[in-house]
């Protein structure tokens, strides 16, 4: 680091990162609580010495030009180098149809990612109070493998559908990140208010699908693998800010709207939902989900919370708070089919400080029982089988069985409330 007090200060690095993977299992550790009809023979968990190996290695600098009193701007980049590594030895016992067999399979998948991320930075120095900003920056985060693609004991022909489709791998994310901003103290200091807009490309964003293959002994085999959405465009605003009302009352408040949109994603998920042909495939257009909304994005999402101090006669100081938050619905998929829809939660609270010790507290948490799904998780129900058309070409059953997918609700805290006694020393 140069001297920072002068027009022009710099900064150079390098990072080193290594992480090495131990001794693991595979297998089925645990079984699905399912009844014990619908209980597959479980596959024995198998010592294995995988080899899953990431280093990271990066050089970085920063520049920074103090143009005059109002004007300042500043260039970082950094270059960077991810290599990874994913193999070992699978091994898996079926034991249906009789006699039981191990396949085994060896295999070694390596893959390096290169990145140059770029950030430029704008600042404008208005009045002491009031800063005006923008600034343009790109982001990655590699990409890695689909280890289930070699699992030993899938079919020959599901392995190579899977690859063929290119789900051994997934590629590097992209994003680029435009924002213009406000920082501002304001009304002699008793207001802070900052807001920014921004406009995010992103390519090749990691999501995961479902994919419905067959083992050696040509019972389904439904997994999800991680695969690149394409493009997605994100734009929005942020407003946040505290208020000082007065000695005695204190408002913070923050609102936040984003425009989450998929341009391009070719899904098999959406082209089984959608597409009305028998069997449907990524070739139909239909597959594509452009003009879906991002799944888990909130559209708007505010909070407003109010907290007022006081003293009482004794001199026991008291205080109140009452912060309320609101956030619009989110999709679970990219299908845009199911939703948590839009939740409100308010909470309140009162506390008394007996003393320079003591503080009494009284709480109520999700005051209006808010009941909305915090989240929606789909997965794969192991106990129940549905028959799908099967996009294997022949000889492979025009028909296949299949596992149903299912939706895990994570249901919030109910109202909930109570009472504290907290001592300080």
């Amino acid at each position: 680091t140069t001297d920072t007090t002068a027009p022009v200060y710099a900064i150079v690095g390098a990072y080193h990162y290594a992480e090495t993977r131990g001794p693991g299992f595979n297998g089925a550790l645990t079984n699905f609580n399912v009844p014990p009809a619908s209980v597959r023979a479980p596959v024995v968990p198998n010592r294995t010495d995988p080899i899953g190996d990431i280093e990271n290695r990066a050089v970085y600098g920063f520049v920074e030009w103090k143009i005059d009193d109002q004007w300042s701007t500043s260039f970082e980049i950094r270059y960077a180098k991810d290599e990874i590594t994913a193999g070992g030895t699978d091994s898996r016992l079926v034991t249906t149809p009789p006699p039981p067999r191990t396949f085994t399979r060896t295999f070694l998948l390596q893959e390096e990612f290169t990145s140059t991320t770029p950030r430029v930075t704008l600042s404008y120095q208005m009045t002491d109070d009031v800063q005006l900003y923008g600034l343009a920056s790109k982001g990655t985060k590699p990409g890695g493998f689909n280890t289930d693609v070699q699992r030993a004991d899938l079919r020959d022909d599901s392995r190579a559908l899977l690859v063929s489709e290119g789900l051994t791998s997934f590629a590097e994310e992209e994003a680029w990140n435009y924002e213009l901003g406000l920082k501002s103290d304001l009304l002699d200091d008793t207001l802070r208010l900052n807001a920014n807009l921004f406009w995010i490309d992103w390519e090749n964003q990691q999501l995961t699908e479902s994919r419905s293959v067959f083992l050696v002994n040509n019972n389904p085999f439904l997994t999800s693998f991680t695969t690149n959405i394409g493009e997605s465009r994100i734009r929005g605003l942020e407003i946040e800010g505290q208020w000082v009302i007065s000695p005695a009352l204190l408002a913070n408040f923050s609102y936040s709207y984003n425009d989450a949109e998929i341009r391009d994603f070719i899904s098999q998920d959406q082209a089984d939902l959608f597409c009305n042909v028998p069997v449907p495939n990524l070739a139909d257009p239909c597959a594509n989900a452009a003009g879906n909304v991002l799944p888990r994005v909130p559209k708007n999402q505010a909070a407003f919370g109010l907290t007022w101090n006081g003293e009482f006669g004794n001199g026991w100081g008291w205080f109140a708070n009452g912060d309320i938050s609101y956030e619009s619905t989110r999709f679970t998929q990219v299908d845009n089919l199911a939703e948590t829809g839009a939740s409100t939660v308010l909470n309140l609270r009162f506390g008394i400080d007996v003393s320079r010790n003591w503080r009494w507290t009284l709480w109520v948490n999700n005051a209006t029982d808010e009941d909305t799904a915090e989240d929606i998780l789909r997965y794969v129900n192991p106990a129940a089988f549905i028959s799908i058309p099967n996009i294997l070409p022949p000889p492979a059953p025009a028909r296949v069985s299949t596992n149903v997918r299912d939706f895990a609700i994570t249901a919030p805290r109910p109202r909930m409330y109570g009472f504290n006694v907290t001592y300080r020393f």
